[in-house]
This record gives structure tokens, sequence and C-alpha cells, in this order.
């Protein structure tokens, strides 16, 4: 278990991650955690709390809220093919354990997000793969901390850390 919190760790980085592994695109993705929000607000606009983001989000992220999006508050949000928030999802800031899956098809164009085992939103639109190429460059991938972390080399603070448990 790892938490993370105003008055707790800062979440931690994996570095050296190459998740493409020199595909030019990925057409098919799925994250997923077990996760326990703190309940009230966090420290981001929207409460926005980033489970994991890659490549300093400039990939992708999980997280749960949103800062484009206050109705996305306390419900998972997958941003990398478009903003996809899933807002039929029930608020995950009730202080109890949640498996949150968002798995995402840009050949079909859909993204689906699951709670606790049940499909509770799918989004549909026009997705682009994720492009790395030749923007991606293996760095980090965040847990619970936001997208930057001046502790593995980021140029600024973590920004919207995720307050619970991972």
């Amino acid at each position: 278990e790892f938490s993370s919190g105003p008055n707790t760790t800062s979440g931690f980085a994996i570095q050296n991650l190459n998740y493409v592994d020199g595909a030019a695109n990925v057409t098919n993705l799925t994250v997923e955690a077990w996760v326990k929000p703190a309940t009230g607000t966090g420290g981001g606009t929207n409460d926005e709390r980033i489970i994991l983001s890659f490549d300093r989000s400039s990939m992708f992220s999980f997280g749960i809220g949103f800062d484009g999006n206050s109705a996305c508050a306390g419900k998972p949000a997958f941003c990398g093919i478009g903003d996809q928030q899933f807002l039929d999802s029930p608020d995950l800031r009730d202080g109890r354990w949640h498996h949150v899956v968002v798995t995402v098809d840009t050949v079909v164009d859909e993204a689906k997000c699951y709670v606790d085992g049940v499909l509770v939103d799918t989004n549909t639109g026009t997705f682009s793969a994720l492009d790395p190429t030749p923007t991606e460059t293996p760095r980090y991938g965040w847990i619970g901390n936001g997208s930057e972390a001046t502790s593995a080399g980021g140029s600024i603070t973590p920004g919207n850390p995720f307050y619970g448990s991972i």
C-alpha cells in the first residue's frame, strides 16, 4: 500500500521506463489500480488526483478527477487520447477501496471504465493512437505524486498528487 497526502510521502518514480518498446503507435491500452481516495478535497483544481502518469504526463495520465471539468471530481479520468472523463462513475472519495480499470481501444474508438468489476461508463468518439515517436523520451512513470518530481529530475514540483492510498 502506498499512501500520499499533505503530510505523508510524495509518491515515487519508476525510472527509465519505456512502454512502447519501439512501437510507433499504441492502439490498445489498459490501466488499473486499487485505490482508496481520501475523503474530501485534495490539492488539485477540481480535485484532480493523479494515480499514474507516464513521461511527465506528456504521454498519458490516469487519475481521479480532472482539472478541466469540475463535474469529474472524485471520478476516474484518463488523458492521452483526448481527455476521457467517466462522469457516470460514482464518486470514489467514500473512504473505501475501489478497483478501477480503464481500457482504451483506438481501433474501435472506445474508452471504457470499470469500477469494482462493473462497467460504469463508455466513451466513444474519434481517438488517435498514442504516438510516442519522436516526442516520447523514456524517463519516468510517476505513481501517486502527480506528473513531476524534483527529486527524480523533474523541472517543477509534483502537480496534483494522489490523496489517499494506492
